[in-house]
C-alpha cells in the first residue's frame, strides 16, 4: 500500500486542522511500520522453516515486537480513514480498502484475545478430548500424608521464550533456576547428591565389534551408583554379554578358588574368596550352595547361585549390605565379558583371564573379536545426561534436534532437572514429591481418534453432540467443525510409531475476515477505475 491509498491528493486539509498533523503521522508511521513488519515476517518464515512453528512463534509471532507494529498499522489506517473525510465519490475505492483493512484488524484482535491454538497427538484408536496449548507448565505434586489427605499440587507457568531463560520463581523449598524450551541431552559428570563419593564406580568405554563389516562401534557408559538410573551395568551384544563390576573385584580373578565364588566389600573395597577366609560352603537345599559371613557382629547369609545380595530368612535381598557375591560357574556356559574400570576379565580355553586397560588405548580381544578402549573412569562423580540448549532443526515438519524441554531447580542445595520426556520424584522432608513438565491442555467440544494412516492422509473418527463419522485429513485438506479447525502437522506410519500430530485452532465463528477481504478487493478495483477515469477527464 502506498501513501495515496491512505490520504487522497484531492482532499485538501486546512493547516489549522488537527487532521493536518495526523496526516503526517500517518505517512511517517506507515513508512516505518511496513518495512519493520516485512522484515519480521521474513525472519519468522526463515525461523519456521529451520526450527518449526513453535520456535517461530516463540521468537517472532507471539512476541510484543510483532504485535505492536500490527496494531500501530491498524491505528494509522483508522486515522487515514478520517483524514480522507469529507466523503468524496472519487475516493470510494480508498474508503472500501480502508474499511476492509479495519475489519481485518478487528478480526486479528478478536482472535488474539479469544482464539486459542494448539496441537493434538493422536495414537491409534485412542479417543482424545483435549488439545495442548503453547504454554508450558511445571506441576509439583506432594503425596498425601494420610488416608484422609488428598495431597497438594501446584502448577507454575513457564515463559514463552525461544532461548534459555533464567527463572526466579520458588515454591516452598524449591527454587526454579533455568528453563530450556529446546534442548538435547549431553553426557556430563557430576557429583552425587546422596551417597558419599568414592563408593560407586562409573566408566565410559568405546566398544568395537570387529566380527561385522562394517565394524559396529558403541559408546557405552556404565555406572553402579543408585542415582545414575539412566545407566545400566549390563550390555547385551548377542551372543556376548558385557557385565560391569567394581574395580576392586579384578584382583580376585587371578586367585579363583575351587568354589569359583568371589566376594567383595563395596565400602572397604576389597575382594576375597571363600577359600582365602576359610568360609565353609553348605548345601541346605539339594544342589544349592549356602554360606554365611560375620561382619560387625552380624551374619550375612548368601545363596550365591540365586542373588548377589545377602538374603533375609524370607529370601528378600538386603541391598543396604556392603557385601556382594558372584558365582563364576554361572557365567561359563555362554560368552561373558567383565569390565572393572581399568581391568577386564573373560574366559579363554576354559580358564578365567584378567587383563589391564590403559586410558585411551585400544585393547583387542582376539577370540571375542572386540576392541575396547577405556575413555573415562571415576568413583567420585556419576554420569548424567543433562539438558543443554540447542537451536531446533526440523525436516518434513518433524523436529530433529531440540525436542526436549527442561527445567532446572534447586532443592536443599542440590540441582535437579525435569524434562517433558519423564517426570522425576524426590523425597523431601519424608514426603514424596513429583515434578512433571508438560503443556497446558484444555478440553475441546468434540472427541477425535486416529483410525488409520495412509499415504493419502490420516483417517479420523470424530464424535460431537448429535453427530459422529469418519473423515480424511491431509496437509492440503483441513477439517472444520463449528469453530474448531484441524490441520495435519505430521504423520508417522511405521512399525515403531504410528501416530498423527494435528494443529488445532479454536476460535469463535466470524465472517469479518471474509467481508474485509472482499471489501478491500472491491475497493482496489474501484480505486483503479476512478484513477483511470480521472486521467482520461484530465486529458480531454
Amino acid at each position: 500500500m502506498d501513501d495515496s491509498t491512505l490520504v487522497a491528493p484531492e482532499v485538501r486539509i486546512s493547516a489549522q486542522s488537527p487532521w493536518f498533523r495526523l496526516s503526517y503521522f500517518v505517512k511517517i508511521s506507515t513508512a516505518l511500520v511496513l518495512p519493520i513488519l516485512g522484515a519480521l515476517m521474513i525472519a519468522g518464515t526463515l525461523a519456521e522453516g529451520r526450527g518449526g512453528a513453535d520456535f517461530a512463534a516463540r521468537l517472532i509471532y507471539a512476541r510484543w515486537y510483532f504485535s505492536a507494529p500490527l496494531y500501530l498499522l491498524f491505528f494509522t489506517i483508522i486515522i487515514s480513514f478520517f483524514c480522507a473525510l469529507p466523503l468524496k465519490r472519487k475516493l470510494l475505492g480508498t474508503y472500501l480498502m480502508q474499511a476492509g483493512m479495519i475489519l481485518l484488524g478487528l478480526e486479528y484482535t478478536m482472535i488474539s484475545w479469544n482464539g486459542l491454538s494448539g496441537s493434538m497427538t493422536l495414537p491409534p484408536n485412542t479417543l482424545i478430548r483435549e488439545m495442548d496449548l503453547a504454554e508450558d507448565l511445571l506441576t509439583i505434586s506432594y503425596e498425601a500424608k494420610g488416608p484422609e489427605s488428598t495431597g497438594e499440587s501446584v502448577q507454575l507457568p513457564l515463559p514463552h521464550r525461544a532461548f534459555s531463560t533464567k527463572l526466579h520463581d520458588s515454591y516452598r523449598e524449591i527454587l526454579l533456576t533455568t528453563f530450556l524450551p529446546f534442548s538435547e541431552k549431553v553426557l556430563s559428570w557430576t557429583y552425587p547428591s546422596g551417597p558419599r563419593p568414592g563408593t560407586y564406580p562409573s566408566s565410559r568405554y568405546q566398544i568395537v565389534k570387529t566380527a561385522t563389516e562394517p565394524h559396529t562401534e558403541l559408546d557405552v557408559v556404565f555406572s553402579l551408583h543408585p542415582e545414575a538410573k539412566e545407566f545400566s551395568s549390563l550390555l547385551e551384544l548377542d551372543p556376548l554379554s558385557v557385565h560391569y563390576l567394581p574395580e576392586e573385584v579384578a584382583p580376585c580373578f587371578e586367585r579363583i578358588g575351587e568354589s569359583k565364588i568371589i566376594l567383595w566389600d563395596i565400602q572397604s573395597k576389597v575382594c576375597f574368596t571363600p577359600e582365602e577366609q576359610k568360609i565353609p560352603i553348605q548345601r541346605p537345599v539339594v544342589g544349592k550352595r549356602f554360606l554365611a559371613i560375620k561382619r560387625d557382629h552380624e551374619f550375612h547369609s548368601f545363596f550365591p547361585d540365586f542373588s548377589p545380595y545377602p538374603l533375609t530368612q524370607d529370601l528378600n535381598p538386603i541391598k543396604t549390605s556392603p557385601l556382594r557375591i558372584m558365582a563364576l560357574n554361572n557365567f561359563e556356559a555362554g560368552q561373558h565379558l567383565f569390565l572393572m574400570g581399568p581391568s577386564l576379565a573373560f574366559m579363554r580355553e576354559g580358564k578365567w583371564v584378567k587383563e589391564s586397560l590403559s586410558m585411551d588405548n585400544q585393547h583387542h580381544i582376539q577370540h571375542l573379536m572386540l576392541d575396547i578402549t577405556l575413555l573415562h573412569h571415576t568413583v567420585e562423580k556419576i554420569p548424567a545426561y543433562l539438558p543443554q540448549f540447542v537451536y531446533p532443526t526440523q525436516s518434513q515438519g518433524r523436529l530433529l534436534t531440540g525436542k526436549t524441554r527442561a527445567v532446572q531447580f534447586l532443592v536443599q542445595g542440590h540441582s535437579h532437572w525435569v524434562t517433558n520426556e519423564m517426570p522425576i520424584q524426590l523425597e523431601l522432608n519424608k514426603q514424596l514429591v513429583t515434578f512433571t513438565l508438560k503443556k497446558k491442555s484444555i478440553a475441546i467440544p468434540l472427541s477425535v481418534s486416529l483410525s488409520q494412516v495412509s499415504p493419502e492422509g490420516s483417517s479420523l473418527y470424530i464424535t460431537m453432540p448429535g453427530h459422529s463419522g469418519h473423515y480424511l485429513i491431509s496437509e492440503n485438506h483441513p477439517l472444520r467443525f463449528d469453530g474448531v479447525t484441524f490441520y495435519q502437522q505430521t504423520q508417522h506410519d511405521g512399525t515403531k510409531e504410528n501416530k498423527t500430530i494435528l494443529s488445532v485452532d479454536l476460535k469463535p465463528r466470524s465472517y469479518l475476515k471474509y467481508i474485509g477481504v472482499m471489501m478491500a478487493f472491491l475497493g482496489l478495483i474501484l480505486y483503479f477505475i476512478f484513477q483511470n477515469t480521472g486521467k482520461r477527464e484530465g486529458a480531454t
